[in-house]
């Protein structure tokens, strides 16, 4: 992981902003020959978050919108579990890598946003939201851009997956200011009710950064619900 970490930091200061041009460039200029492999740990972590995470908050026939999907690396889970897929990206390396790689499957849709508008995807088409190793890097502004159209967006009872900073700022792989408590007012201000957050799994035998103390990883997942009456 710390590898990873300073192939980052040739592309871009550590405590630069997260601004949207800086993840363009960020992730523009990145080497995706790995497809975002890299970011797993082990085949066996990447497999126990599938198991624990991913495939319990996403149903099987689902319309699932994925932001972010990078190489793929998650993509290839969503599209065996999905009934529709729609992937948006800021990148277009990385959509294009998607659309080389996913091109058998004619039942995705892709994307290139401005890093945080979805105004056209359709009110109420999107059971699962899945977002993994992108919040991250994103800015608070724009993640509560996200959120007021994730209520939108999801259907009722639909849900959301967002991997994102847990303590704000850190330069421990160029995380934002985003947190924990400002995911909980973001989902109150717009109408979605916060499930559960975690940093951990699997009996808390899985942490998002194995290779450090749990009290010093500094990301978490949260997962919230539209309700289905408003």
């Amino acid at each position: 992981m710390y590898n990873i970490i300073r192939k980052l930091k040739r592309i871009i200061k550590p405590l630069m902003p997260n601004t949207i041009q800086n993840n363009l460039k960020a992730w523009s200029e990145w080497n995706w020959e790995k497809k975002g492999e890299e970011w797993s740990n082990t085949p066996e972590w990447k497999a126990s978050l599938a198991e624990h995470v991913l495939i319990p908050n996403v149903s099987l026939g689902s319309r699932v919108l994925e932001i972010g999907p990078g190489g793929g690396r998650w993509t290839e889970v969503l599209v065996e579990r999905a009934k529709h897929l729609t992937l948006i990206d800021l990148t277009p390396k990385c959509i294009d890598l998607c659309k080389e790689r996913f091109k058998n499957y004619k039942h995705i849709d892709y994307f290139v946003n401005d890093g945080k508008d979805i105004s056209f995807i359709p009110s109420g088409s999107i059971d699962s939201i899945w977002s993994w190793d992108v919040f991250v890097h994103v800015s608070t502004t724009d993640i509560r851009d996200y959120m007021r159209q994730f209520e939108r967006v999801l259907s009722p009872g639909g849900v959301g997956i967002i991997h994102h900073s847990k303590k704000g700022k850190s330069d421990i792989g160029w995380r934002s200011d985003m947190t924990a408590e400002k995911m909980k007012i973001y989902c109150n201000e717009y109408g979605l009710t916060l499930m559960r957050q975690f940093d951990s799994w699997d009996n808390d035998t899985v942490h998002i950064w194995p290779t450090l103390p749990p009290h010093k990883g500094p990301d978490i997942v949260s997962v919230f619900k539209k309700p289905l009456q408003q």
